[in-house]
Parts: structure tokens; C-alpha cells; sequence
């Protein structure tokens, strides 16, 4: 896991490898994006925290996930673009530029 940034641009860069369970994905977004608050510690709470990102001062965001398709057949993966999209989609509707790479 990587974190910068970038031309105003709050970006995570992760390999799918780190993301292989939904402990590891909540982990590792914990631990990306600084949340504040492990008190709730679960993917409901990580959306809570994934749609506020104030703490961050960042206007613009961006997660790339890496080797994706390498571990997409050994790992069932559609949880981590199922939960990025979400958190894409509420921000997209804020009109603040939240961009998923998966390569």
C-alpha cells in the first residue's frame, strides 16, 4: 500500500494481494485513508468514514488497485469494486472527482 499526493489528488495505490478478505480490505482502507476511529470497526462504518473524508483536507481522491486480475481467479474480489463504487458514487454525486483504477 502506497499513500501520496499527487496534482491535488488524495491517492491510495494497493495490490489486490492486500485485499484478498474483507478484514484485510477494511484494514488496509483503516489504515490508507487515517481514519480517525476504529470504534465500529466494520464495512458499514468504513462507508460512514469512506463518504465524510474531512479529517483528509483533500478536494480530489483516487484508488488504484493493482494486479486485480491476478488474484480476481484465485479470490473472490467483487466485494472491493462493490464497495469503491459506492464510495465513487456518493462523492461523484458531491461533484468532487473520486476516480477507481484497476488494473
Amino acid at each position: 500500500m502506497r499513500t501520496y499526493i499527487e496534482k491535488n489528488f488524495y491517492i491510495v495505490e494497493f495490490n489486490a494481494n492486500e485485499l484478498k478478505t474483507e478484514k484485510q480490505f477494511i484494514d488496509k482502507f483503516w489504515e490508507a485513508f487515517n481514519i480517525p476511529n476504529k470504534k465500529t470497526y466494520n464495512l458499514d462504518a468504513l462507508y460512514d468514514w469512506m463518504t465524510d473524508l474531512s479529517w483528509l483536507n483533500e478536494n480530489e481522491y483516487k484508488i488504484i488497485i493493482n494486479r486485480y486480475s491476478h488474484y480476481s481467479k484465485d479470490y473472490n474480489l467483487d466485494f472491493i469494486i462493490r464497495e469503491i463504487t459506492a464510495y465513487k458514487d456518493f462523492w461523484n454525486k458531491k461533484n468532487v472527482k473520486f476516480i477507481i483504477e484497476v488494473n
